[in-house]
């Protein structure tokens, strides 16, 4: 519902339809440069710069190359180049500091980021500069100023509502005119700029549209029903505007009424609309084409990156294959899926360790500065295996609060081959040591505290390698185990 005001507001500047849209468009073939230079000024150690380049001409804010993720240790210059056959957005992100730069082939911009100047001040050279310094500095004045809920009047009628909201679109896209008329940029140019700011505009005011819209009466809606029918929510820009199609996914799950239904039935993919039978709130099937690539191909690689509980992509990519062949989206998703398949058989390739002694000097040597959850155990341990059923939430939770996971076996050297395949058999993963004569004397000695021991044992030793819990509950217990694990590690938190 929040993405209402963006789709309705995208067009009020701009008109409803683009109407500048064919000189925009490079042929495909005729992929051109793009440069961006950017001065790094009283650099904090340990910062990056991240630089998200659009995929196939649609924004991206959600995969980042590593070769976009810059690292350095002290104040630098980093001279991105890339090749493009459309316009679209680059985003660069130095902790708080984002710059916005929607770029055309041929652009070259050059960007200073001072640690010590103010946020959204940047110093901005280059091709269409005026621009690319308005866009930042309003798009930041907005975030932090003044909401849609002080623009539009519900007892006003909605066509002085729409004139309010118009002027205040038009007061922040001024510059834009300025450049215009100053004649330091060309028309089909500015009328871009006028499409992408709107849409950046509209990112800050979702919460007060959504309240607004979500009036109980039908007649306190009559205003965002008018929207609908007088601005195309559809715009073919909205994929290259920054964060637009988060709105379109709102205005799509959240809304589904009035106009959104009667133009969703003419449009609707019903081989989509059935995939997504089992997960509606990723039914993007009553959107154009050109969107339903770029939002499903967005949603795709999201989910490889950091899987969503309620979404198979499985379902989905086959089908979105055969709609867009050519999609740019399926080059990147193909190899991040060979790079998630490679990771996977590493995280489930189990490490061997050979070094015996006690458990302070194998917590130096392998995981110093780590916490570690040690899983004593054996070949021979029937209620040991069994708890191995419940590795998966286990390693989750260790990942996550930054504990590396120890499996101790207490077989004797000669049963090694069997606790090999038992551990490769059982796809534990993980670090993995059979305990020699000084581990293990150790182990009774810290651990056990007596020569009749038992397993499956479980302890926790904090960053220094000291024991903190010397008998924790079963993996089985989930929770309480977690519970456990962070009170006696409170600084993972």
């Amino acid at each position: 519902m929040k993405n209402l005001y963006l789709i309705f507001c995208l067009v009020i500047c701009f008109g409803c339809k683009n109407q500048s849209d064919k000189t925009l468009v490079v042929n495909k073939a005729e992929t051109m440069p793009i440069t961006i230079s950017i001065k790094i000024k009283n650099h904090t150690p340990g910062y990056r710069l991240k630089i998200f380049e659009p995929i196939g001409g649609n924004f991206n804010y959600h995969f980042l190359p590593e070769k976009n993720n810059y690292s350095f240790v002290k104040d630098t210059t980093i001279n991105f180049k890339t090749q493009a056959a459309t316009p679209g957005c680059y985003v660069l992100q130095y902790e708080a500091n984002r710059i916005i730069l929607n770029l055309f082939p041929k652009d070259s911009v050059f960007v200073t980021i001072d640690e010590k100047q103010t946020l959204g001040a940047y110093n901005i050279s280059g091709s269409n500069a005026p621009l690319h310094i308005g866009y930042n500095k309003h798009a930041h004045e907005i975030f932090f100023g003044k909401g849609f809920d002080t623009i539009v009047v519900e007892n006003l009628p909605d066509s002085q509502n729409i004139q309010r909201m118009q002027k205040f679109i038009g007061d922040k896209t001024k510059y834009i005119d300025d450049a215009l008329n100053e004649g330091v940029v060309r028309k089909e140019i500015a009328n871009y700029f006028k499409v992408v700011h709107t849409i950046g505009v509209a990112n800050n005011f979702q919460n007060e549209i959504a309240s607004l819209y979500g009036k109980t009466t039908f007649s306190q809606r009559t205003l965002f029903t008018n929207f609908y029918n007088v601005f195309n929510p559809y715009d073919t820009l909205i994929s290259k505007a920054f964060n637009a199609t988060s709105y379109v996914l709102k205005y799509i799950i959240d809304v589904k009424r009035d106009y959104t239904l009667s133009v969703a039935a003419k449009l609707l993919d019903t081989s989509f609309r059935n995939l997504n039978a089992e997960q509606p709130t990723y039914d993007y099937s009553m959107l154009p084409s050109y969107l339903q690539e770029s939002m499903y191909g967005d949603l795709i690689i999201d989910d490889i990156i950091s899987p969503y509980a309620d979404f198979d992509r499985k379902l989905i990519y086959p089908y979105y294959k055969q709609k867009f062949p050519n999609s740019p989206y399926i080059p990147l998703i193909d190899s991040l899926e060979i790079v998630k398949t490679l990771e996977v058989k590493a995280k489930l390739s189990p490490k061997f360790l050979t070094t015996d002694g006690t458990l302070k000097q194998l917590h130096s040597s392998r995981f110093k500065d780590k916490a570690v959850f040690i899983d004593l155990w054996a070949s021979w341990c029937v209620p040991c295996i069994q708890e191995f059923a419940y590795k998966e939430k286990l390693d989750k939770f260790l990942h996550d609060n930054n504990i590396e996971m120890l499996y101790i076996s207490m077989d004797e050297i000669k049963d090694s081959v069997n606790w090999k395949k038992i551990v490769t058999k059982s796809l534990l993963g993980n670090n993995h040591i059979i305990a020699g004569e000084q581990l293990r004397a150790n182990l009774i000695r810290t651990v056990f505290k007596t020569q009749q021991w038992s397993i499956p044992r479980y302890v926790l030793l904090d960053q220094m390698g000291n024991i903190v819990i010397a008998d924790a509950k079963r993996p089985s217990s989930e929770d309480l185990l977690f519970k456990d694990i962070l009170d006696a590690l409170p600084v993972v938190l």
